[in-house]
């Protein structure tokens, strides 16, 4: 991917949309382990912040061992850091954003953006958006929505085939890649979607185990859209929690896609952000830092 941009400046998405490629664009002038230190240090720094600006009422010396707790010691991101992938800077952005609007009134905007942008990067955690319509907050939404189109457009003004091989790329991609059975033969370790789930279970020894199994496998774009808009549905209702909200979103950003890798589970740190934003009201932080 990087090499490809390196080389020639040609729009080549390799999975990866959005606010990723503008980031690629801009440091592939870089040495490439300074371009991919500079975006693994970007995600960890969006991490910090979002835990700094929650934990605000910490001191700073808890406020660390949180972030080296949930951030330096969380497997899926030692996984991101061990290859490289750049979803942890999407998921930083994602829960930077996420803080700045829990946070305060006064950021929801600038965390909207942020949001938008993390989101631009894989598509996948656009589940997210939900959380402004169950809120009602229509300007955030509106907000978050123009740096989404944004951030997947903008690459194509600077790259050299332009912004109409964008589309042709993703569909390419897509139909390519996710239709491979290639992620689905060897083990549940390296593919962790309710796709792969369904190729396990066409597997099984049990005649109609395995009917369902090749049923879902076969029909998973079906599958998938239905589970989608049932999640959807479960965000926005009132008696939804927030925090079973955020869970929720968080499944749909990482499970429902085809392929579905352990560094995908990075998501799930975001649904701490309801633990850490009440935890500053209270006294007892000692208690509060062994609930995070």
């Amino acid at each position: 991917f990087y090499e490809t941009f390196y080389r020639t400046k040609i729009y080549a998405s390799g999975g990866y949309y959005g606010f990723s490629q503008l980031l690629m664009f801009l440091v592939s002038n870089l040495h490439y382990f300074v371009a991919l230190a500079f975006t693994l240090l970007l995600g960890l720094v969006c991490f910090y912040l979002g835990n700094h600006i929650l934990l605000s009422g910490f001191s700073k010396i808890d406020r660390q061992f949180i972030f080296s707790l949930l951030c330096i010691n969380f497997y899926p991101i030692l996984l991101c850091l061990d290859r490289g992938q750049i979803h942890l800077l999407s998921i930083g952005l994602v829960f930077l954003g996420l803080a700045l609007i829990k946070k305060s009134d006064k950021f929801r905007l600038l965390g909207a953006l942020f949001l938008g942008m993390g989101i631009s990067f894989k598509i996948a955690p656009i589940f997210f958006i939900l959380l402004f319509v169950r809120n009602r907050d229509w300007k955030s939404l509106r907000t978050a929505g123009v740096a989404l189109v944004f951030a997947l457009i903008s690459p194509g003004i600077f790259m050299a085939n332009g912004i109409l091989s964008i589309p042709k790329s993703f569909l390419k991609i897509q139909s390519s890649l996710y239709s491979s059975t290639e992620y689905f033969q060897n083990t549940l370790a390296y593919n962790q979607s309710f796709k792969a789930l369904a190729y396990w279970l066409g597997q099984s020894p049990h005649g109609s185990v395995q009917h369902f199994g090749d049923m879902m496998f076969q029909h998973y774009s079906i599958i998938a859209a239905l589970l989608a808009l049932i999640l959807m549905i479960l965000i926005i209702l009132p008696f939804t929690s927030d925090l079973e909200a955020l869970i929720l979103c968080s499944i749909g950003a990482s499970f429902l896609v085809p392929i579905a890798g352990l560094y995908t589970n990075v998501v799930f740190l975001v649904c701490l952000l309801e633990y850490m934003h009440n935890s500053s009201d209270s006294k007892n932080k000692i208690e509060s830092i062994y609930i995070i």
